[in-house]
């Protein structure tokens, strides 16, 4: 089982990428709290994962909780009702079933309603904060993009994207039967910092392009051209989102030829240390290193300013999921474990009679 995650805290606010399974069934978890969803789904997934094949969705607050689960071969999505998203409401009419924990949950959960209600405002109010600080920081960020791109070599940076076409589908004319794509974040950005699982989904490939360079160097145009290719070859192609800026690209797959293409640099920093590894460095091939000289002082200051920005909006993150911390508290005391059950029977039996 793979884990992704299909949800994210964005510089754009919360940002889903579920219109790509617009062909998959949907079933939400609904009620309790995010971390009894959570378990609800462990279990699942732990029961059926040596009969289906499927893979994990991985919640951004904390970068462990399940948020979902994706079973490739039946089409389907089984989703918890998790903040930020709420699929019940956002995709209200769309949802096949619902399954609800509230049914397991007693009654005396009530008398902590006005703390709930308190939890859940709270909840809220941190992570608009944390958004507008993310928001904050891409144009800091998209600052020094502006400089590297002043000492930007376009026709190079072609050349380095002809060269890797070339290199990556010289071996392969043939077409996949019935190509597909999808777009997965394969990290974060949580209470706890970034998080990534790039490592973990690219076990198993042949081959992975790590591209190094400076903000603004062409990792994620470089990316768009190769995925172009892949689309005009009509291979299955996996499009990986940035977690901060979900307009660019931080990694493509293409499964049929075995491939992974990785922006390497941080937050995510990925080095060559497996067979089939090669580094790919866009600023050493394409930008002018007179634009990094002449500017290096203002460029730490962007970098710093950069830093401290992300930081405090992982602190606003970190007390939003103190306040869902709370409401699981509260509810562990109120579940009746036999009837929890029943709904984790109901769920896998259904599993198993969908064809």
């Amino acid at each position: 089982m793979k884990k992704y995650f299909v949800n994210g805290h964005t510089s754009e606010g919360p940002y889903h990428l579920l219109t790509k399974f617009a062909d998959h069934s949907i079933s939400v978890i609904t009620g309790g709290s995010m971390e009894l969803r959570g378990n609800l789904l462990k279990k699942v997934a732990n029961h059926v994962s040596e009969k289906e094949n499927v893979d994990i969705f991985v919640h951004p607050n904390d970068g462990e909780t399940i948020d979902g689960l994706l079973f490739t071969d039946k089409k389907m999505l089984l989703l918890a009702d998790n903040a930020p998203l709420f699929p019940s409401s956002k995709f209200s009419g769309l949802i096949d079933t619902t399954y609800d924990v509230n049914e397991c949950i007693d009654s005396t959960i009530l008398r902590h309603k006005s703390d709930l209600f308190y939890f859940i405002e709270n909840r809220g109010v941190h992570l608009h904060s944390a958004y507008k600080k993310f928001a904050k920081g891409r144009e800091v960020h998209e600052e020094k993009e502006k400089i590297y791109l002043s000492g930007m070599s376009f026709s190079e940076a072609d050349t380095v994207a002809e060269e890797l076409i070339l290199e990556l589908f010289s071996t392969s004319s043939e077409k996949d039967i019935l190509p597909t794509s999808r777009k997965l974040f394969f990290g974060a950005a949580t209470a706890f910092g970034p998080v990534n699982y790039i490592n973990e989904i690219t076990e198993g490939l042949e081959k992975r392009i790590i591209i190094k360079g400076r903000s603004g160097s062409g990792k994620s145009t470089l990316m768009r051209k190769i995925t172009a290719e892949a689309e005009k070859r009509e291979l299955s192609v996996d499009y990986f989102p940035c977690a901060l800026d979900p307009g660019s690209l931080d990694m493509v797959i293409v499964p049929s030829l075995s491939f992974a293409v990785i922006d390497g640099t941080a937050p995510h920093v990925i080095e060559a240390d497996r067979s089939g590894d090669t580094i790919v460095d866009m600023f050493e091939r394409c930008i002018d290193v007179k634009v990094e000289k002449q500017n290096i002082e203002h460029l730490k200051e962007i970098e710093q300013h950069y830093k401290n920005i992300m930081k405090h909006g992982t602190s606003f993150l970190s007390q939003a999921h103190k306040n869902e911390k709370y409401m699981d508290e509260l509810y562990k005391n109120h579940i009746d474990e036999s009837e929890f059950q029943s709904i984790v029977n109901s769920i896998i039996s259904n599993l198993e009679n969908e064809k």
